[in-house]
């Protein structure tokens, strides 16, 4: 796609494309603008396939939502190590060792198992998204959430 086709199409779409940004990101101009600016580098980056585009509106509005919820997901995704509570206060202190617990609980785990119970526990992700992620059916997801809680309770139980 030359440049001028490009200005055309894809930049007369922006006043669209970020009102759609600024009502996911709940009114944040700054997140709303640098994903709408991350698209136009994407779509600048590969305009030599935009041509087989059919609805170019579509596109880029499918496109910035899926950039959309991969931040919001990455934002909203916290490891274990970042939740961990290191205030010197007692109760701050309990937190932090019952984390480490349960760092180590986890470690545990088989690796599959381990990786289940992350995405589902930690990260959020349901069991559709984890199933598809990991290449296995949605019964095999439940039976290893099952499994890494049980294995989780027997490890963590006579500890506490």
């Amino acid at each position: 796609m030359e440049q001028k086709r490009f200005v055309i199409e894809v930049a007369g779409l922006r006043p669209d494309l970020q009102r759609k940004a600024l009502s996911m990101y709940d009114g944040d101009k700054e997140r709303a603008e640098d994903a709408v600016s991350e698209l136009f580098l994407r779509l600048w980056q590969s305009r030599d396939k935009l041509d087989e585009v059919r609805s170019m509106a579509a596109y880029c509005h499918t496109l910035l939502h899926h950039l959309i919820i991969d931040d919001l997901r990455a934002s909203r995704t916290q490891t274990l190590d970042e939740r961990q509570v290191t205030t010197a206060s007692t109760e701050g202190l309990e937190r932090y060792e019952l984390s480490e617990l349960l760092r180590q609980a986890i470690s545990t785990l088989p690796e599959l198992r381990r990786r289940v119970y992350e995405l589902h526990e930690l990260q959020g992700y349901p069991n559709e998204e984890i199933a598809e992620l990991l290449n296995i059916r949605v019964d095999a997801v439940h039976n290893h959430l099952s499994r890494a809680r049980r294995q989780l309770r027997e490890y963590l139980l006579p500890l506490i």
